[in-house]
């Protein structure tokens, strides 16, 4: 059932008491842009365009969420935790824990493991798993190797970038329903397959495909 604003509004502020969210605080109010060994960190990043204006050197206080203000999105953490009627789970509806990444991001590109297999196996966590696909209306298929892994085994099982890049879509279907500035789902699917995309206005950013460790590290400030 759709909700209208107010009720989306109440139950994003409300999950401030689930254990499940990790809470973003806000910035300092310098410009956070620091020079790692090998890669840059980009600092508050909350829109494509901020991050496109960010890597030009602009300076953008007054027109992209990247100094100052939090981006109100949980970290990948957040989400692998889904409880029975899970509110923001209800915030990103149809999209479910229980759907295939490739459905989402498509199949030229698939999920990387961090470990050997994408199947959850531990009793307690495949209990765990039934239940939270219960909550959905479905059930836990485990994944076997070579196939295509529900977002649920992504969150737990795939590699950082894997992981981070379905935090970021996930992040992205909130902030639309809630009407947040954000990067677009459709964005973020291109930053998978082609570790660039367009901005709202046309522009390609960044210029040139970023590396996979510039790409976490992206995404990773997209949600502190």
């Amino acid at each position: 059932m759709k909700k209208n604003p107010k009720e989306l509004a109440a139950l994003n502020t409300s999950a401030e008491q689930s254990s499940k969210r990790k809470l973003i605080k806000g910035l300092a109010a310098t410009p956070v842009v620091l020079a790692l060994a090998h890669r840059p960190a980009f600092g508050q990043v909350c829109s494509l365009s901020g991050f496109g204006s960010l890597t030009a050197g602009t300076h953008l206080s007054s027109t992209a969420r990247h100094e100052v203000e939090a981006c109100n999105t949980f970290s990948h953490g957040g989400w692998k935790t889904v409880l029975n009627g899970d509110p923001d789970w209800g915030l990103v509806d149809p999209t479910t824990p229980f759907v295939s990444f490739g459905s989402i991001f498509g199949t030229s590109n698939p999920p990387v493991l961090q470990k050997n297999k994408w199947a959850i196996t531990k009793q307690s966590k495949v209990d765990e798993a039934n239940t939270a696909a219960a909550a959905f209306g479905t059930t836990y298929i485990p994944t076997p190797v070579g196939g295509d892994p529900v977002l649920y085994e992504v969150l737990r099982k795939g590699d950082e970038l894997t992981r981070e890049i379905v935090n970021g879509y996930l992040n992205a279907l909130l902030s639309q329903t809630i009407n947040q500035p954000f990067f677009s789902p459709e964005q973020i699917i291109d930053l998978w397959n082609f570790r660039q995309a367009s901005t709202d206005s046309g522009v390609l950013v960044p210029a040139s495909p970023m590396s996979d460790s510039q790409l976490v590290d992206l995404l990773k400030n997209s949600y502190h």
